[in-house]
């Protein structure tokens, strides 16, 4: 079963998770097999800033979980430059069939704290 999660990062963020040339967001693609798509501003949520970006993630939920914490690791160790800017997180799940999944409810999570709370034993898990 395959899920797709969206995550609306900081324009001045991005580039720590896209890399010089696309070589970070190639390298996790060609390592874990996912599909990761930035996505064009049409696709932004309405709770979104229009200087965010958004990745979308699809894969098996262990595949896409790993790949979060990647991403989260790196967002974390490049804060952004501007103070008022937040990582947004828009869990959105979909089953391979197309039908929506329930990862969370209700709004969507600001920071990057509540990002590693919701999907779980990030921390020293290395299992997977």
């Amino acid at each position: 079963m395959a899920v797709t999660v969206r995550l609306l990062v900081s324009f001045n963020q991005i580039g720590c998770v896209i890399g010089k040339g696309g070589q970070i967001i190639q390298s996790i693609r060609s390592e874990s097999g996912a599909q990761i798509r930035i996505l064009k501003d049409d696709h932004l949520p309405s709770c979104s800033l229009s200087s965010n970006e958004l990745i979308q993630i699809s894969k098996e939920p262990s595949i896409v979980r790993k790949i979060l914490y990647q991403i989260a690791s790196r967002l974390h160790d490049n804060p952004s430059r501007s103070q008022h800017l937040f990582v947004y997180v828009v869990p959105i799940g979909y089953s391979s069939s197309g039908s929506l999944m329930g990862l969370t409810s209700g709004a969507p999570i600001m920071g990057l704290a509540p990002l590693v709370g919701t999907y779980g034993g990030y921390r020293g898990d290395s299992g997977d």
